[in-house]
């Protein structure tokens, strides 16, 4: 039968659990669970210890040696090779590096990482050390990639944000050509967002070893919300439509521009074919800019929708009745300074003052 385990946990149950809700490494979360349950003797032996946690019994001794010669310092150390200097150093560690901060590169697997620094690096490392050096050295995981289409240009994004300030300063100037009373300035970010009654999925947190079950239906009933917010402040202008065509945009312009009589407003959006048809009347006090064509994510709005179908996952519902009244209970609830927070993009800002 194993000993006793016997050993001066220093720290307090109290002070346990609070290293272990503030820790975001399972490697070390173990640790910490050892000696909390060491503390509060929850087992006799340091062998029912290590088949709780899934370890030898060899583990748990190598860590309560360093944690006796160190403390805590000793038993969080991060050392993979027994204090051997890592193969991944030098340049190849800066290539990697620099490979895994491209949004553009980046690899789709660990197993790609580990091809990769065989191919390109002349460098032949076992899967679990490279999976271990990516994910918890560098701290690189599995990310859902921004789809983003293949003709989208670069260059033309960074100079609509480049020249936004110059953009808003030529519109301001020439609503006194005719010398016309000058309205304050307003920018918005407008788009259009379909909502239905097919079950939006997200992640589910459950514990460690359980599979999330997420129950959906197939009912493909639906209707748009068209809206308009203002980084700046915050203010939304939010209608609800049947469809997504020019009529309807029309009547969400004419009806928006009734909202806020007053100021010059600049909406920024996207090059939709009804956005920019010859058939709109544009109100007076609207002004369209377009944004580069594929190009979503420099309308700020895209978080505005992100927000609301975050809060909508797993709602199920068999009509649009009780949806729309889920919907209008989101944008009603929300408040100017989180879509001020959710909208507010650096280059906007930046160009209003």
């Amino acid at each position: 039968m194993s000993r006793t385990v016997k050993i001066e946990i220093k720290e307090s149950e109290e002070e346990l659990k609070e290293m272990m809700n503030q820790q975001t490494h399972a490697r070390f979360l173990e640790r910490l669970q050892m000696l909390y349950w060491i503390k509060t003797k929850q087992f006799e032996s340091l062998q029912e210890t290590a088949d709780r946690l899934g370890r030898s019994k060899s583990v748990l001794v190598c860590w309560l040696r360093n944690y006796r010669r160190k403390g805590l310092t000793g038993l969080l150390e991060w050392n993979y090779h027994g204090g051997r200097q890592s193969k991944l150093s030098g340049g190849i560690l800066e290539a990697l590096q620099q490979r895994l901060q491209d949004p553009l590169g980046g690899f789709r697997s660990y197993k790609e990482v580990k091809v990769w620094l065989f191919e390109e690096q002349g460098l032949e490392m076992p899967y679990s050390t490279v999976h271990r050096m990516v994910r918890y050295e560098l701290d690189a995981k599995l990310k859902v990639a921004r789809p983003t289409s293949i003709e989208r240009d670069e260059a033309a994004v960074a100079e609509f944000q480049k020249n936004l300030p110059y953009y808003l300063d030529i519109i301001d100037i020439f609503q006194n050509v005719d010398g016309n009373l000058t309205l304050p300035l307003r920018y918005w970010s407008q788009d259009e967002s379909r909502f239905g009654l097919k079950t939006i999925t997200r992640s589910v947190l459950t514990a460690l070893g359980v599979k999330p079950i997420g129950h959906v239906q197939w009912l493909f009933k639906s209707f748009y919300i068209y809206g308009a917010v203002e980084p700046l402040t915050g203010a939304s202008f939010f209608l609800e439509f049947s469809h997504l065509d020019l009529d309807c945009f029309q009547n969400f312009l004419n009806q928006f521009s009734e909202a806020y009589p007053d100021s010059l407003n600049v909406i920024q959006l996207d090059n939709g074919r009804f956005h920019s048809a010859k058939k709109n009347e544009i109100p007076k006090n609207v002004i369209l800019l377009f944004q580069p064509p594929y190009s979503p994510d420099i309308n700020p709005i895209e978080r505005v929708w992100q927000s609301f179908k975050e809060e909508l996952s797993w709602f199920k519902s068999k009509n649009l009745d009780d949806l729309r009244k889920e919907v209008d209970k989101i944008i009603q609830s929300i408040t100017e300074i989180e879509l001020a927070s959710l909208t507010g993009y650096n280059f906007i800002i930046d160009a209003l003052k």
